[in-house]
């Protein structure tokens, strides 16, 4: 069912709308991280994920999310009706400091910051706080980071030197890492 109770047989206009605007009104070194709806009761949540490619960490300010939900409001109220003005919500923000990171293009990208890989080792996962080096086919080469993380797991005495190659198969999942 659509937002309006009626039988949707594809993606709502609304949804088709919000889509199309949040792309439209990206600006300059901005990106979409991530967009999703969600249908609740009677709503429609549209949520926006953003990232800022010109920043070293992808970091958006609150100001810029600020802004850009304003704009998206004021262009999706102006093509929608009045019901359905009030029929969704919205929350913008940045795609986060520890964020997930795509394989192989933010590797390069955040190649500077310590990143916390998942992985499977021997058919076990393992998780280890790794400085990226490069990757050359099916493999990734990384270095153990000097954070908290591994030192408090004993990981980072053992490695600290060694060049740690990790299959791109065996990769379960990339995070951004931040070290308090």
């Amino acid at each position: 069912m659509d937002i309006n109770g009626s039988e949707n047989t594809g993606k709502s206009t609304l949804e088709r709308k919000a889509r199309e605007i949040a792309l439209d009104i990206l600006t300059n070194g901005m990106k979409i991280y991530d967009f999703s709806v969600g249908y609740t009761k009677n709503e429609l949540k549209i949520r926006v994920l953003l990232d800022k490619t010109s920043d070293p960490r992808g970091s958006v300010t609150i100001e810029e999310c600020e802004t850009y939900s304003r704009l998206f409001r004021m262009k999706l109220d102006a093509e929608i009706s009045e019901s359905d003005q009030k029929s969704y919500s919205l929350e913008v923000s940045s795609a986060g400091a520890e964020r997930e990171i795509s394989f192989p293009d933010d590797l390069e990208r955040f190649k500077e910051l310590p990143m916390k890989v998942s992985f499977l080792n021997e058919g076990t996962v393992r998780n280890a706080v790794l400085n990226y080096i490069r990757h050359e086919r099916d493999v990734v080469f990384w270095k153990m980071a000097a954070v908290k993380f591994n030192k408090n797991q004993g990981i980072y005495k053992k490695t600290e030197n060694a060049e740690i190659v990790i299959n791109i198969a065996d990769i379960q999942k990339i995070n951004l890492h931040l070290d308090f």
